[in-house]
């Protein structure tokens, strides 16, 4: 006949033993999440300006094409018009962006003050930043 105490001590053990790997498990994917979160970062804020342009993918240039065309003083509706409606606008309206090909990590925002076009900054995450002045 078995000892119920004996059983009893062997699995609090196994559960202590489980308990211990489930929580190793968890801390390497943390970890694993914040390296490859931290690598996305270092990758989209260093390569900013041609650096930035250089890596664009095909599908990218032809909207740096659109957005080499917007210049300072255009009005929302000029803007609208280049880059079609946007997919998201703030509140105030000062600040629409639109997702490059669908992308919520690819996207551009144009800036506007008293009503005007300012600056364009485009943001795609693990890729690169472009920001431009509207002149």
């Amino acid at each position: 006949m078995r000892n119920p105490q004996a059983t009893t001590v062997q699995t609090d053990a196994a559960r202590r033993r489980r308990n211990r790997r489930h929580l190793a498990i968890a801390l390497a994917l943390l970890l694993l999440l914040v390296a490859a979160a931290a690598t996305a970062l270092y990758w989209t804020v260093s390569t900013q300006g041609e650096a930035a342009v250089a890596a664009m993918s095909d599908a990218d240039r032809r909207w740096f094409a659109k957005v080499e065309t917007l210049h300072g003083g255009m009005s929302y509706a000029d803007v609208e018009a280049l880059l079609g409606e946007p997919d998201r606008e703030d509140i105030a309206g000062v600040r629409p962006t639109w997702a490059v090909d669908g992308s919520p990590l690819n996207q551009i925002a144009v800036y506007f003050w008293e009503g005007r076009a300012v600056k364009v900054r485009w943001i795609k995450v693990g890729h690169f930043v472009y920001e431009k002045v509207l002149r």
